[in-house]
C-alpha cells in the first residue's frame, strides 16, 4: 500500500489510507483532505460526528449566515427539493453516520462563500425553470458546472501561467517530472468537492478531479494557512458567479488524476507513475 506523504523535503509519510477502515484521525495525514484538515481535528474522538456537533463547529463560521446548520435526512430529495431547502431553511440535509454526508458538511465549514454561491446558481437556475426561461432538458450548463465543483472539484491557486498550461494541455510528464520544483513552490491545489473527500478514503489510480484555476500573486505563499482558505474561498466564490463561468461553462474546468499531484502519493515520486496511458491521457492541442 502506498502512503500518502507530503511534498517538502524530509518530511516523513505518515497516513496510509489505503485501509479501507482509515479513521478520521487518518485522514488529517492526507493532504487530499488539508482543506478540511482544521475541522478533522474538532470532530470528537471514538464516534461518528453528529449533526449536533457539526451545528456547533457552523456557528464559528462567520461567513455562514445565522442558524445555518445540518439536518438529519429521513428520506431522499429531489436536487430540486435540496437546494431549495437549504435556500429556504438555511439547513443543509446530513445523514447520520454518512462519509460523503460527512464530506459535504466539512466543505461548507472550510469553503462557506462558496458553498452558498452554488446554491445560489441552483435555486436561480431552478426559478428560470419554472419561468419557462430555460427550455433544453436536464440541468443546464451553469447548473453542471455548480454540480461538478460542489461533487467532483479542486481549487488551484498558481502565481505561474506556464504550469496552468501544461496543466490544460496534460503535458503530464513537463508538468510533475520535469518542472516539478516549480509545481510545488508555485501550484497550491485545495479540494473542495465532497465526493473527491470521500473516495480519497480509499483512492486509487484513475481518481480525477475537475480543477478550477485561480491565478493569484507570488505573494500567496505567505500567507498562513487560514489566509490562504479564505482567499481561496471569496475568490472562487466571485468565479463561479462571474460572467467567464456562465461563458465557459464545464470548459472551465482542466482534468486531473489527484494521486499524480507531487505530495499527495509515494508512488509519483517515480517518473514513470505518469506513464500510465489509463491514467494520464495523451497531451492536448493548445488550450
Amino acid at each position: 500500500m502506498t502512503p500518502w506523504c507530503r511534498c517538502v523535503p524530509g518530511i516523513r509519510c505518515t497516513g496510509d489510507l489505503s485501509d479501507p477502515d482509515a479513521s478520521i484521525g487518518a485522514l488529517t495525514h492526507s493532504p487530499l483532505h488539508e482543506s478540511i484538515a482544521h475541522w478533522l481535528h474538532r470532530l470528537p474522538a471514538g464516534r461518528f460526528p453528529s449533526v449536533e456537533d457539526l451545528d456547533a463547529l457552523a456557528a464559528e463560521v462567520p461567513a455562514l449566515p445565522p442558524g445555518f446548520g445540518f439536518d438529519v435526512a429521513h428520506h431522499a430529495l429531489t436536487a430540486a427539493a435540496y437546494e431549495r431547502g437549504i435556500a429556504i431553511s438555511g439547513r443543509v440535509p446530513t445523514r447520520h453516520g454518512d462519509w460523503h454526508d460527512l464530506f459535504n458538511a466539512l466543505v461548507w465549514l472550510s469553503f462557506p462563500r462558496l458553498k452558498l454561491a452554488l446554491n445560489r446558481i441552483h435555486v436561480r437556475a431552478l426559478a428560470d425553470d419554472r419561468a419557462g426561461a430555460v427550455q433544453a432538458a436536464g440541468r443546464g450548463a451553469l447548473r453542471d458546472l455548480a454540480t461538478l465543483i460542489d461533487e467532483s472539484g479542486l481549487v488551484l491557486a498558481c502565481d505561474d501561467p506556464t504550469l496552468v498550461q501544461a496543466l490544460a494541455t496534460r503535458a503530464w510528464r513537463e508538468l510533475f517530472v520535469d518542472r516539478r520544483t516549480a509545481v510545488c513552490r508555485s501550484m497550491h491545489f485545495l479540494t473542495c468537492g465532497h465526493a473527491v473527500l470521500d473516495r480519497g478514503r480509499r483512492p486509487w489510480k484513475g481518481l480525477t478531479a475537475r480543477v478550477l484555476v485561480l491565478p493569484v500573486e507570488q505573494t500567496f505563499v505567505d500567507l498562513d494557512r487560514t489566509a490562504r482558505l479564505a482567499f481561496v474561498d471569496e475568490a472562487a466564490a466571485r468565479w463561479i458567479e462571474g460572467e467567464a463561468a456562465a461563458r465557459l461553462g464545464t470548459r472551465g474546468l482542466l482534468h486531473l488524476p489527484v494521486l499524480g499531484i507531487p505530495g499527495w502519493w509515494g508512488a509519483n515520486a517515480n517518473p514513470t507513475f505518469y506513464d500510465d496511458p489509463q491514467v494520464f491521457r495523451g497531451t492536448l492541442p493548445g488550450r
